[in-house]
């Protein structure tokens, strides 16, 4: 019996020294990350990025000219969801891109500021957006979320819910109701905000296939711009992300 609790208290030893270990690795990790210098911007990458901008333009503006808000209830559904999703949530994203952001001379405080403004006008617009869909459901009398894109929507919507709230948890770190270091929450956030941006894009492309847009979009060539340009946003974000997370 003493045997055996000398090997269960070696046993405990040797794990809280591998712990240890661990975490001063993962600490020199970080610390590495947050004092490495800034990235420089390349031709190639600012001309991608310009050429993201124009994507996130031509998109929205399709979409808006297309459904002619106010010509009817069901009209401000794609236009809200367009602004949300395309304008406004990707405008935050690449506040903190290196090779596209807007603001690129602004400091990181005021980067963040912009950015949680953004997203909440962004999850305003979703959530009205939703809101108008369901009301013109229920004036037609038609079935809620029947199709994929409606399914995705929603789930979407309430999943960008929950990425906000961890938006708030890096703004006010201590209503967590443990303790964890900032940047590993940083990291976490933006990995759960760009696949939650990936399916809004996956969510707009549904809509593409819509009987409403292929009846309305005014020939083909607005149907592919449209698609191009969500393939590009879900190609060109995602990479402008790891890349600001890459040393």
């Amino acid at each position: 019996m003493p045997n055996d609790m000398m090997s269960v208290r070696r046993g405990r030893q040797e794990l809280q020294a591998g712990v240890e270990r661990l975490e001063k690795l993962w600490d020199n990790m970080v610390d590495k990350h947050l004092n490495a210098p800034p990235k420089p911007r390349s031709t190639a990458g600012i001309a991608g990025g310009v050429l993201t901008h124009v994507a996130i333009l031509c998109f929205t503006v399709l979409i808006v000219w297309t459904a002619q808000p106010s010509s009817s209830l069901f009209s401000w559904h794609p236009t809200l969801m367009s602004i949300a999703f395309v304008l406004l949530m990707s405008e935050a994203i690449l506040l903190f891109a290196v090779w596209s952001s807007p603001v690129h001379g602004y400091s990181r405080a005021s980067k963040i500021q912009w950015h949680w403004v953004l997203q909440a006008c962004s999850l305003l617009c979703a959530y009205t957006g939703l809101a108008v869909i369901t009301a013109n459901k229920v004036q037609a009398g038609k079935q809620h979320y029947t199709t994929w894109h409606g399914m995705a929507g929603i789930t979407i919507c309430g999943s960008i819910s929950a990425q906000a709230a961890g938006g708030i948890a890096i703004l006010w770190p201590g209503i967590l109701p443990f303790k964890v270091r900032p940047v590993v929450v940083k990291r976490i956030h933006a990995a759960f905000g760009v696949a939650n941006y990936c399916g809004a894009l996956l969510v707009l492309l549904l809509g593409l296939y819509s009987t409403w847009f292929v009846a309305s979009a005014a020939n083909i060539v607005v149907w592919n711009t449209c698609a191009i340009s969500l393939l590009l946003l879900a190609l060109a974000l995602p990479i402008q992300v790891a890349y600001n997370f890459v040393k």
